[in-house]
């Protein structure tokens, strides 16, 4: 696994061991942000279910401002500190060893809000109402924001209360789900 593009590009990332973490892969995340274009400069990212964080790290490579990392496994937490030291945005990261409702929590106690959203979840573990629900009403995404959601293609995603689908991208073994604000007249 490695930092596909921007000023960390082509450095190699670190995964926990074990069958529990399912990094995203590098052609689906290289499509995700060809999506997300230029979008993302300047922006706030939250990886939410980190798993070896090469998500936002990749963000950060592509010129985010700052990015947020959570998962609630201890493994999972040490080695994305230890990716983000090694491509050196300790000053401009956040890592939450925590699960994905009460990491939502603390972020928003400290008052951060986010352009960018990515939720990978464990795969038909129902986890991502639940996640959508706290986003809302904690106000953490902001205005113009996006939350992406990776899911198996055979699995649901329930609407959720305040989003609207702004796109689907699928794929034989992963699809992403765009979501954006509902904004009623």
């Amino acid at each position: 696994m490695r930092v596909i593009a921007g000023e960390a590009r082509g450095r190699r990332l670190l995964s926990p061991a074990g069958l529990e973490v399912r990094p995203t892969a590098d052609r689906f995340r290289e499509t995700l942000f060809d999506i997300i274009g230029p979008d993302i400069i300047g922006r706030a990212f939250l990886d939410l279910f980190a798993g070896s964080g090469a998500v936002g790290i990749e963000a950060l490579s592509r010129g985010a401002e700052f990015a947020a990392f959570a998962d609630n496994s201890p493994a999972a937490a040490k080695v994305i500190e230890k990716n983000i030291a090694l491509v050196k945005y300790q000053s401009k990261s956040l890592v939450l060893e925590a699960d994905c409702l009460e990491a939502l929590r603390v972020l928003a106690e400290g008052g951060r809000s986010f352009d960018f959203i990515f939720m990978d979840p464990p795969y038909h573990k129902n986890l991502c109402p639940a996640c959508l629900k706290r986003v809302w009403d904690l106000g953490l995404l902001r205005e113009d924001g996006l939350i992406v959601v990776e899911k198996a293609p055979d699995e649901e995603l329930p609407d959720a209360e305040g989003f609207v689908k702004a796109r689907v991208k699928g794929y034989r073994a992963t699809e992403f789900v765009f979501l954006r604000k509902a904004f009623t007249e």
